[in-house]
């Protein structure tokens, strides 16, 4: 039976339908209802009837979300020519989008003049007479800082706030603090070139005894702020454009200054551990249109604080995908390796040219220049990649960073994300304290820190892989889409790839050319065959593989010591283990 929805939201319902049919995009029924949802969210907030929450829909790339806000915006203007308009706000994550967005409206014939714009390139005239503003999250962020929405009058409509707020994409009122060592480096020299010799020495100081620090405790962060001489601290934000570390590393610094965090290690490097809030509590009533909030773990935090709820959503189904994995390091660190990146470049080749007359896109680590001890960057994946291919002309290039929110490639059946995003241990563990507000004294397990870093790859992934064709709706399930992703076997990726992409077929991907599948006849070459054979949960032991190679005890453990094996054994997923009284290769069920 359906639902009768709110006059606005019911206006908004027939455009969104008339776009969808003039796509020929097909929705399921749970699908219509949901966007049926989103639009009576979007009528509440308007007209004052919605409480104070953050409202989420979670509704994948390609049901529609953004042809909803659209066509409810173009709704609301109409409903309102002639009475009162209760004001919106839309925030998007980039200029991009907002264009995207603005140029939308106007296509659904509102006029121009009613729709503001605010960029850093570009800022509408009267934006206090137009109804419908657009921006971006950091403009907003910028606009609200350290004072309430109500404070915030560039952002008013005819003398007050616009009721209607909306905000695209990742939404969370607090920043998390990772002050590592490079930010502190970066804010020392910062510091000593104005002349703040004694809030450097500060900063220095809590350098090195963060060095020494015990992981998972507690450290009082020196008050550095107090020791400044000349000016605020936000002006030195405004000066730290031409240094490595974000600008917002200055706030962050600022915001832990003679506060307690909580220390956290990843390898050889520590970092303080907080949070701060970016976004004021009267942001409230919000709508939130995120595809990935279903994979994240942040808004499930956001939920037992009280401050948000999940608005109805359907399930998208990916029987039309198949997702070829190759179990591999897809790290910045692998791929600053000149061997690996010469392997990777070449597999990723051989895989296109099986099919070059189709169009592919390829998600790729951005190029680095030579960084750290090791002088080693990351090569230009899209230059040396061009040199390999039979129809270079078919391929198409996205780097990380610039995955979302972009629907240039919606006709590419053909996806390979080259590598994944990781971060560092410590960034996953202060997005879990700042999506649930801990404090230094509050424990985040292992298990909570895994889980928000699982959330944060399908995020990156789900995105990545919806550029492509595999976006597009087919009477509730996705378009026809065949993706490659290679991903370490530890990092727990191909697990969860069947919940992030439901009803999509998971295969192992090894292509041809690399050292799982070459044809080597060395030793080291038949140990990677042998291990590859291993199935998940396997056990061989060191006696039993060195009789199948017919070596000696002493040649044996010298294989296993090549660089060649160390790294198969990592990108399969095998480790040694003690069996009895001998060692044993062991692969990860």
């Amino acid at each position: 039976m359906a639902v009768q929805l709110p006059e606005v939201a019911s206006a908004a319902h027939w455009r969104l339908k008339q776009s969808m049919d003039t796509r020929g995009a097909t929705l399921s029924e749970d699908q219509w209802t949901a966007l049926g949802a989103l639009l009576t969210a979007f009528d509440d907030a308007a007209h004052g009837r919605a409480k104070p929450l953050a409202y989420l829909a979670t509704l994948d790339p390609g049901i529609g979300k953004t042809t909803a806000i659209v066509s409810f915006l173009a709704a609301l203007d109409e409903a309102h020519a002639n009475s009162t308009h209760p004001g919106a706000l839309v925030c998007v994550e980039r200029i991009d989008q907002a264009r995207d967005v603005r140029d939308q409206i106007v296509g659904m014939r509102v006029c121009g003049t009613r729709v503001g714009f605010w960029t850093s390139e570009e800022k509408s005239d009267a934006l206090d007479s137009k109804p419908i503003l657009l921006t971006t999250h950091e403009r907003v962020r910028r606009l609200t800082k350290s004072r309430p929405l109500r404070e915030a009058h560039e952002l008013y409509f005819e003398g007050d706030c616009r009721s209607l707020r909306i905000w695209d994409e990742t939404f969370s009122t607090t920043r998390p603090i990772n002050a590592n060592k490079k930010a502190l480096g970066e804010a020392i020299g910062l510091l000593s070139k104005f002349g703040e010799s004694d809030a450097a020495e500060a900063l220095a100081e809590a350098l090195t005894a963060l060095k020494g620090w015990k992981d998972r405790t507690e450290f009082d962060f020196p008050d550095w702020v107090r020791l400044l001489h000349h000016t605020h601290v936000e002006d030195y934000h405004d000066c730290a454009l031409g240094y490595d570390l974000g600008r917002e590393m200055v706030l962050d610094l600022a915001a832990i200054s003679g506060k307690q965090t909580r220390v956290c290690r990843h390898g050889s490097d520590t970092a303080a551990l907080h949070y701060r809030p970016t976004l004021p509590k009267d942001i409230y009533p919000v709508v939130v249109t995120d595809a990935s909030g279903r994979i994240r773990q942040q808004y499930a935090d956001q939920e037992r604080l009280g401050v948000a709820c999940q608005l109805p959503s359907a399930r998208k189904m990916y029987r039309n995908l198949t997702v070829n994995f190759w179990p591999v390091s897809g790290s910045k660190t692998a791929w600053r390796k000149p061997d690996r990146f010469a392997e990777y470049v070449q597999a990723i080749a051989n895989t296109i040219n099986t099919k070059p007359n189709e169009k592919w896109l390829v998600v790729h680590h951005k190029a680095e220049n030579k960084i750290g001890r090791s002088n080693i960057g990351i090569n230009d994946v899209p230059k040396e990649l061009k040199r390999l291919l039979n129809q270079p002309s078919n391929v198409s290039f996205l780097n990380w960073g610039r995955h979302t929110a972009t629907n240039e490639h919606l006709d590419v059946p053909n996806v390979i994300l080259a590598g994944t995003l990781f971060y560092p241990e410590y960034n996953y563990e202060s997005m879990k304290r700042a999506s649930a507000e801990l404090s230094s004294d509050e424990e985040v397990s292992s298990e909570e820190r895994a889980e928000v870093r699982l959330g944060e790859h399908g995020h990156h992934i789900l995105q990545a892989l919806c550029r492509a064709s595999v976006r597009l709706p087919n009477g509730g399930d996705c378009g026809a889409c065949e993706a490659w992703v290679m991903a370490a076997p530890n990092t727990g990726i191909r697990h969860r790839l069947p919940e992030w992409f439901p009803g999509a077929k998971v295969q192992t991907w090894v292509p041809i050319g690399t050292r799982m599948a070459g044809e080597g006849t060395t030793q080291a070459d038949r140990l990677v065959r042998t291990l590859a054979d291993l199935s998940p949960g396997q056990t061989l032991t060191f006696p039993v593989a060195r009789g199948r190679l017919g070596v000696s005890k002493e040649n044996f453990r010298k294989l296993t010591k090549k660089e060649k094996v160390i790294d198969s054994m990592y990108d399969l997923g095998v480790s040694v283990v003690k069996c009895g009284q001998a060692k044993a290769f062991s692969k990860a069920a």
